[in-house]
């Protein structure tokens, strides 16, 4: 099972319609964009990951408290403009919405990378979090 398909197994239809309400946007609009956020955060993760300290804080931010400040940075780390824009491009939403949805949809994407982790093999963890990521991302999708 991807990464992907594990955090939208938590984005349940009253999620994405709490989720509306916070965005001020309707419910197929917000899946339209959760739908172009998804993968693009989890490859922000990925490229993240590959950068000197990128899987540490990947690490950290996974097992901090939810809610904590930054964790959006760590996860898209220098590559945060980049999928703001995609998205942005992707779904017509402004600015302002489009990051409201990063920052709602982070703590699902960390969830789901911390239980595809505690799933993989003992091999494939030792492979690392961007073995993790890499292989969470591919399965499935």
């Amino acid at each position: 099972m991807s990464l992907i398909d594990l955090v939208q197994q938590h984005l349940t239809p009253d999620v994405v319609q709490n989720i509306s309400q916070q965005l001020g946007t309707d419910p197929d609009t917000t899946q339209q964009a959760i739908q172009a956020a998804l993968p693009t955060m989890v490859g922000g993760m990925a490229q993240t990951a590959q950068q000197p300290l990128g899987a540490s804080a990947l690490q950290n931010a996974m097992s901090a408290p939810e809610g904590l400040g930054g964790i959006l940075g760590s996860i898209l780390g220098q590559h945060h403009d980049a999928v703001h824009t995609d998205v942005q491009q992707a779904t017509g939403m402004d600015s302002g919405k489009v990051g409201k949805l990063l920052i709602l949809l982070a703590p699902f994407v960390l969830r789901a990378l911390a239980k595809h982790q505690e799933a993989a093999a003992p091999g494939q963890q030792n492979g690392g979090l961007l073995g993790t990521i890499l292989n969470g991302f591919a399965n499935g999708n």
